[in-house]
């Protein structure tokens, strides 16, 4: 019933993509620039995979706060992918410009390592004797809703010591495999069952803001139509949820 839905649901969005825009294929090959937040790299080689042949992209993949300093700066772009509200925000008073954003996926966040276990979050950071891997909450989503979810939880000073910051959500990523920490906060579609990095424990919901992927785009673009017929594509999305992203309420 869930799979119906969502098929259902996502066959409608393209139709009204394609009515909205009218979209008409062009014998010309265009390049299309996108940068989006480092978390969705895992969806780099499907994304291009799936890109019509008139269209040659050029993804980057950077911390949101990266990518809305390099745009606010003149930077070339047609689309951006941002991990959080605040960072669209910033972006929105440095170009003077009022956005239409559309939700592109959502995540949660969780405790990993490189070893399957399951243990209660605060047990584990109680008693952590080594190092924890965290975003940095100054500048990376990941790293606001890491800090949000370990204060709420009375953890963060006390594990100041212990801390080793990521400058991106990927990069704090990289750290745990590396074995420059012992656990990460990272989000759930960082993890797997099979491994190289497990879920330990899921941060209670309410600890935290909601994770949502704001998908923007730029008015003077003339392939913005092509660009939201890939991202949001139904086979993009079944490639979201096999990585353990979620779906906007909207689709």
């Amino acid at each position: 019933m869930w799979s119906a839905w969502v098929k259902n649901s996502l066959l409608a969005s393209l139709l009204f993509l394609n009515c909205a825009c009218n979209l008409r294929p062009s014998p010309k090959k265009n390049t299309a620039r996108v940068y989006l937040a480092s978390s969705l790299l895992p969806l780099k080689n499907y994304i291009e995979k799936l890109a019509p042949k008139n269209l040659a992209l050029d993804l980057q993949f950077l911390s949101s706060s990266m990518i809305a300093q390099q745009v606010s700066q003149g930077a070339p772009w047609d689309a951006l992918i941002l991990a959080d509200q605040e960072w669209l925000n910033y972006l929105e008073k440095k170009l003077e410009q009022k956005f239409q954003p559309k939700t592109f996926a959502t995540n949660t966040l969780v405790l990993a390592s490189l070893k399957p276990e399951t243990k209660n979050i605060n047990i584990i950071l109680n008693n952590l004797k080594s190092k924890l891997a965290l975003a940095d909450p100054e500048y990376v989503p990941l790293g606001r809703y890491s800090k949000q979810a370990l204060e709420y939880l009375k953890l963060y000073k006390n594990l100041d010591s212990k801390i080793i910051f990521g400058s991106s959500a990927y990069n704090t990523r990289v750290l745990l495999e590396r074995g420059a920490a012992s656990y990460a906060v990272l989000f759930l579609s960082d993890t797997s069952k099979t491994g190289p990095i497990y879920l330990v424990s899921n941060f209670d919901r309410d600890t935290y803001d909601e994770i949502n992927y704001i998908f923007i785009s730029n008015k003077n673009s003339k392939i913005i139509c092509e660009l939201e017929l890939l991202l949001f594509s139904p086979e993009l999305r079944t490639e979201l949820i096999k990585y353990n992203f979620g779906l906007p309420h909207e689709y």
